[in-house]
């Protein structure tokens, strides 16, 4: 996940944004709740343009559902946004 971070963090380009959310992910499929979070908000927002706004909100809805403040807010105004 802090792996993730840093490489999203001095991204230079794409492809950099694209191999962190891949650490993101990794850890996300572990069960950290937080990189369930950052990986919804780089799917659902086309961080490094990688937008698949349903994958993000199946990640968004499981940090949720551990009662994540803000994965239950971006999954709200994800749904509004794109009518899922």
């Amino acid at each position: 996940y802090d792996y993730g971070l840093l490489v999203r963090s001095a991204a230079t380009s794409p492809g950099d944004l694209q191999a962190a959310s891949q650490w993101l992910q990794t850890a996300a499929e572990k069960g950290h709740v937080e990189a369930m979070v950052e990986l919804g908000f780089a799917l659902g927002f086309g961080v490094g343009d990688l937008a698949n706004p349903r994958a993000a909100l199946e990640w968004l809805d499981r940090a949720a559902s551990t009662g994540n403040d803000r994965a239950l807010t971006l999954a709200r105004v994800l749904r509004v946004s794109t009518g899922l």
